[in-house]
């Protein structure tokens, strides 16, 4: 038998049922907008990265030097720039690739050889008033090198392109509080490909960094093994 409903079993009303869609719609709207807000910092970046790439291969080719593009990985903001060097007929030095001796007695050493390293690059044009910078809400969590075979997370790191057209295979790996962006490219096609792994959403923000550079290890011994 059906039972009918007495006083104390009344339903919604419309404007009950209303106000409530409207406080789901509300709650939806600021975290969509949140995330599209953080999605277009990071997409905003990784075009800043293929469009300093595609760059360094014009230049190189229109000055025939070689050109770096440099990441400034320590500090806020992040920066990147485009230098222009010597011609094809210089040679990098292994100290520019291999990890620098950090102890004590080769850390004078080393800041002498990079600083007289620097001297023989100059920005281009479009960087004269400095190095760009990176959105505060986007981390460079790390640059890969096929040249080094290395994954650089802090200090600096420069992907070189050659008046030959080839460049350094790299990989440069992008993330913020929700998600992790990778960008990469082969030393001879002018393409690029991608892959994006989110950050789990129970994460605690001191332990950000810590999920950040591991998801970009996994996704740089991945890239390396190619």
């Amino acid at each position: 038998m059906f039972k009918l409903a007495t006083k104390n079993q009344r339903g919604f009303t419309l404007i009950e049922i209303l106000v409530a869609i409207t406080i789901i719609g509300l709650v939806l709207g600021v975290s969509i907008n949140t995330f599209t807000s953080n999605t277009s910092h990071i997409d905003e970046a990784v075009s800043d990265v293929e469009r300093a790439i595609r760059y360094s291969v014009d230049e190189a080719a229109l000055r025939n030097s070689i050109i770096r593009t440099r990441f400034y990985l320590d500090g806020k903001p992040q920066k990147m720039s485009v230098e222009y060097g010597p011609d094809d007929s210089f040679v990098i030095p292994i100290s520019q690739i291999e990890p620098a001796d950090t102890s004590v007695l080769k850390e004078e050493e080393n800041k002498k050889k990079n600083k007289e390293f620097d001297k023989k690059f100059n920005r281009v044009p479009e960087f004269n008033d400095g190095p760009r910078n990176i959105h505060e809400s986007v981390r460079i969590i790390g640059v890969g090198s096929s040249l080094s075979g290395l994954l650089y997370l802090e200090g600096q790191a420069s992907i070189y392109t050659y008046p030959s057209g080839e460049k350094d295979g790299g990989i440069i790996i992008l993330g913020d509080d929700s998600i992790v962006t990778a960008v990469s490219f082969d030393p001879f096609l002018l393409g690029f490909k991608y892959e994006r792994r989110l950050i789990e959403p129970d994460i605690l923000y001191e332990e950000l960094e810590a999920e950040q550079d591991k998801i970009a290890q996994e996704i740089f011994e991945t890239w390396i093994k190619k």
